[in-house]
């Protein structure tokens, strides 16, 4: 049994030119079966459809991660400012202005995520190493 592929290039819709393709071949051969009939598009669109989940849940856990992200760093300052309350009151009844002040938080907040940055970045080689095995895809970064 021998399989016979026919493509086309059409200016319509190729949906639209089934019936007269299906007519013309049983006219001319009518030993061909005409099995299944594709566009070239539906094909390529169903042959995609495993990339666009990964490519969407990739997208998802990385807005998810982001939100997640920014409200515990939100936390951090909130309870690092509320930490030094006395201490912004003071500055500030001493002639500091908010900006100064307002600087001086955002820059404690940015020593923080630049910390976790590079706790993130500058992990060991071996770290891996010790990954549990369901994480058999995972390889191990090679020095």
């Amino acid at each position: 049994m021998s399989l016979v592929h026919l493509l086309m290039r059409t200016a319509v819709d190729p949906e639209s030119l089934i019936p007269a393709v299906r007519e013309v071949i049983r006219r001319n051969h009518p030993s061909l079966a005409l099995l299944e009939v594709e566009s070239l598009e539906r094909i390529a669109s169903e042959s995609m459809w495993q990339r666009r989940l990964r490519a969407w849940l990739l997208a998802f856990f990385a807005g998810l991660a982001t939100v997640l992200t920014s409200a515990g760093l939100y936390g951090v300052v909130s309870y690092l400012v509320t930490q030094r309350t006395r201490e912004i009151g003071i500055r500030m009844a001493l002639g500091a202005g908010a900006r100064a002040v307002r600087l001086q938080v955002m820059r404690q907040g940015l020593v923080v995520v630049v910390l976790g940055v590079l706790a993130g970045l500058g992990r060991p080689p071996w770290w891996a190493a010790g990954r549990p095995a369901w994480c058999g895809a995972l390889k191990p970064p090679t020095a």
